[in-house]
């Protein structure tokens, strides 16, 4: 039992030490500044008018899995949901364009992208996965050429989620 107490009294000083550490070591954002760190580990600080954030449209509800920027071309940005496709970013237009609107009618659980993933020396090239990870249905991987503007689906059907463990027979 006292060592027990000893291992709780430690553990309580680690964790105010890290929570001063913290204090010290970062300042305090304004709400109107975001941080950012790249691939090559340099952080920028960049100011922004956050009285200018809305919510955006992304059909059946859901919600924003994953921001992509891609690391050559910084206004060339995608955002993938779990219910409502992939979207990329339009400078011009200053709002999102869903990349997957025009697809053949897919199965319901294409819907969902699991993942996207950008080649950081190819802007052109966008990979998607798509199936939602509530489904046991398998999934599709495809890939955009013209930054997802048009897209070609492989071949490779992939389970993308609705994984269950059968404890009993140790398998997933």
């Amino acid at each position: 039992m006292i060592e027990n107490n000893k291992f709780k009294v430690y553990l309580y000083g680690l964790l105010a030490s890290l929570i001063v550490l913290r204090v010290i070591s970062f300042p305090q954002l304004n709400h109107s500044e975001i941080i950012r760190a790249s691939n090559n580990q340099m952080i920028s600080r960049t100011v922004i008018n956050t009285s200018d954030w809305q919510s955006i449209p992304i059909g059946g509800g859901g919600y924003v899995t994953g921001i992509y920027v891609h690391p050559q071309v910084p206004d060339l940005v995608y955002m993938q949901t779990d219910n409502g496709g992939a979207y990329r970013w339009h400078p011009q237009q200053q709002q999102w364009e869903n990349m997957i609107d025009d697809f053949p009618r897919l199965p319901w659980n294409y819907y969902g992208v699991e993942t996207l993933a950008l080649d950081p020396h190819n802007p052109e090239l966008v990979y998607l996965a798509l199936g939602k990870y509530t489904s046991s249905g398998r999934g599709r991987l495809w890939k955009s050429s013209d930054r997802g503007h048009t897209w070609i689906e492989s071949d490779l059907q992939v389970p993308m989620g609705a994984m269950k463990l059968n404890a009993g027979q140790e398998t997933v």
